[in-house]
């Protein structure tokens, strides 16, 4: 079983890390200069592509000077944070995006609902998660949840049922009173993200190794209609070898080679260098470290590309024909 989710991770969830970093850093500076860029969007590039990266860094090389395996336990609990944090989100742009593709519109209100569910529905598993006290072990790094008051987790239910029940009314709304239609694959992609890749691993831990593969099979249509469309709008006249290298087959190619550089082997190889020469406090160090940093950066990064004030994402993702 963890086999198998070792090769759903290297084919299909590592590249998709390796692809919002190809998609983000490619327009990077020309979202910057873009003067018809909102400010606040600008600040947003500015904290996902810069800020964030600069401060994890110099937390990660703290910790390496510290020796500090409570710093790097902090980190694994932050990367689960923002994990549910991602997938729910995806999981709501996945359902606006496809109902938009069907010429189904929501209002402001009904959109405020579904996107209050999705975070609602993030924030009951994080209390569930640190209902108790457990210590848990990332690799060889332990981390340790925080053992909040039972009630709390109680109460907070109460409301996820809520607003859950409320999302549903305002679906059923709109398929059978209003006649507008409905987006099944973006009911499926909602439903998944919020409850199938939240809950379901609080009943089966087994589940968890390859919720994250379906995650990324869930981001990957998106990011090559993009692909596809941005290459369909260049030039043709390009020389073979130069339009291949612009493809999306070559984009694809090159984040397999960096997803599994990065994730995989390059903090493999230097985990394995460094622990020949002295004892360190973490035998994976570079591997843990660098995970934690692509998957929090990730984060950013797809909560900066992913909207509706890019104009690449418009042309390629929207409007594309």
């Amino acid at each position: 079983m963890a086999s198998w989710a070792f090769y759903a991770a290297f084919f299909v969830n590592f590249p998709h890390f390796a692809y919002s970093y190809q998609l983000f850093y490619s327009s990077y500076f020309e979202r910057l200069r873009d003067n018809t860029v909102h400010w606040h969007a600008k600040t947003r590039v500015l904290i996902a592509g810069v800020v964030v990266p600069v401060l994890m860094f110099d937390y990660f090389t703290m910790t390496y000077a510290l020796k500090s395996k409570q710093m790097l336990g902090w980190a694994v609990l932050a990367m689960f944070v923002s994990v549910g944090w991602h997938y729910v989100k995806q999981g709501y742009g996945v359902f606006i995006t496809l109902s938009v593709y069907k010429k189904i519109f929501y209002q402001a209100w009904e959109k405020r609902i579904l996107l209050t569910n999705a975070y609602v529905v993030w924030i009951y598993v994080l209390l569930k998660f640190n209902t108790a006290v457990y210590e848990h072990n990332y690799y060889d790094v332990p981390y340790k949840t925080f053992g909040l008051p039972s009630w709390l987790l109680t109460a907070f239910s109460s409301v996820a049922v809520a607003t859950t029940i409320l999302s549903a009314l305002v679906l059923l709304k709109i398929w059978l009173k209003d006649r507008r239609g409905i987006s099944i694959n973006g009911i499926t992609g909602y439903v998944a993200s919020l409850y199938l890749w939240l809950i379901f691993p609080h009943i089966n831990p087994v589940f968890v190794l390859f919720v994250p593969m379906f995650h990324s099979l869930q981001y990957l249509p998106f990011v090559f209609r993009y692909k596809t469309s941005e290459f369909n709008e260049k030039e043709s006249h390009d020389a073979p070898l130069k339009r291949w290298l612009n493809s999306p087959a070559s984009f694809a190619l090159i984040g397999l080679i960096l997803g599994g550089g990065f994730m995989y082997f390059i903090p493999l190889t230097f985990d394995k260098i460094h622990n020949t020469s002295q004892y360190f406090f973490t035998k994976n160090y570079f591997m843990v470290s660098i995970l934690l940093f692509i998957n929090i950066h990730h984060y950013f990064i797809d909560s900066s590309f992913w909207r509706r004030d890019n104009k690449r994402v418009q042309d390629y993702l929207f409007n594309a024909k």
